[in-house]
């Protein structure tokens, strides 16, 4: 009896999930329960986060997922060193196409070419795909999905990665009403980013004053 009352609730919940409507809306798949047996992968990436600050914050209770997959489910933390610099070009080189040191910087003369290219841009960032895809092994996301990342590494799917940054992608996005609705289901927090916007500008404008008040540069203030 339980079971089937955790059953309907999660089938309640998972109707009314703004998840599920808004990949409707834009035309992704919604994935069906995993039943199946084949091995997968998810990558998931937070700019900027140290591992000191990630061990800390499992300590304190701030990520209890995470917590609880170390602690009962028996994953391990480790390290990975792709080189010098440790930049988001460089770290996906490795691990989508498992070439270290490949990229030099976010942003490097072409030294065949003799362009910059800027790893954000679709030009810069589909040469060293191909430069890779030469080099390494088969593409980790080949047959996957990729979103938001530098490269598409290989997916059938590539969406808002700088490698398939361009006009066509975008038009084939969504239909602009389901975007305006998208919007409107998130509208809470682009009201509170607006929230944490006015507060910046606020005490930009109060350090501003602050600084005249103190007899500081005014062009640098």
């Amino acid at each position: 009896m339980i079971t089937r009352f955790h059953k309907v609730l999660r089938k309640i919940r998972k109707s009314m999930s703004r998840i599920e409507w808004v990949a409707k809306l834009l035309g992704h798949p919604v994935c069906p329960p995993a039943y199946t047996t084949h091995p997968g992968l998810v990558l998931l990436q937070i700019d900027g986060l140290a591992r000191t600050q990630f061990e800390r914050a499992l300590r304190q209770g701030r990520m209890p997922f995470l917590k609880h997959l170390a602690e009962q489910q028996g994953y391990v933390l480790t390290d990975m060193y792709a080189g010098v610099p440790s930049t988001t070009p460089a770290v996906q080189a490795e691990l989508f196409f498992g070439v270290r040191a490949a990229v030099p910087s976010f942003q490097f003369v072409h030294r065949q070419s003799g362009e910059q290219f800027a790893m954000y841009s679709p030009r810069g960032a589909n040469t060293m795909a191909a430069i890779l895809e030469e080099k390494g092994n088969t593409p980790l996301l080949k047959g996957g999905t990729s979103y938001s990342n530098i490269y598409a590494g290989g997916a059938e799917e590539a969406r808002f990665c700088a490698q398939s940054l361009n006009l066509e992608s975008f038009l084939r996005a969504a239909h602009p009403l389901n975007v305006l609705l998208v919007l409107l289901l998130h509208s809470g927090k682009y009201l509170r980013v607006l929230g944490y916007t006015g507060i910046e500008l606020g005490l930009a404008v109060f350090d501003f004053f602050g600084g005249i008040i103190e007899r500081k540069n005014f062009f640098k203030e």
